[in-house]
């Protein structure tokens, strides 16, 4: 599996690359892997407007790969940790 954080603090729109990189894990993922794809926000992000942005469902729809994106807010900082540990445990048993 795959773990990766982008840091979209103040932004009001994704980098393109960022889009790339997904869409590279997903090409080059094996069948029955999963990816993590975690968004660090700050209040002002429009987070829908970032998920719409990362629409990856035509490559997804070609393999058999599991994509999860989570939001990484101010307010989840501690509880990331204990996320993880289920998100890593997940990875490493399929």
């Amino acid at each position: 599996g795959v773990f990766v954080i982008f840091d979209a603090r103040k932004k009001n729109h994704i980098e393109q690359k960022w889009k790339d990189v997904v869409v590279n894990i997903i090409t080059n993922l094996k069948e029955n892997k999963v990816a993590l794809i975690g968004v660090r926000v700050s209040d002002e992000t429009d987070w829908s407007n970032i998920m719409e942005e990362f629409n990856v469902n035509e490559y997804l729809e070609k393999k058999m790969v599991s994509l999860l994106f989570f939001k990484i807010g101010f307010e989840y900082r501690l509880e990331i940790y204990d996320q993880l540990d289920v998100m890593f445990s997940t990875i490493t048993n399929l």
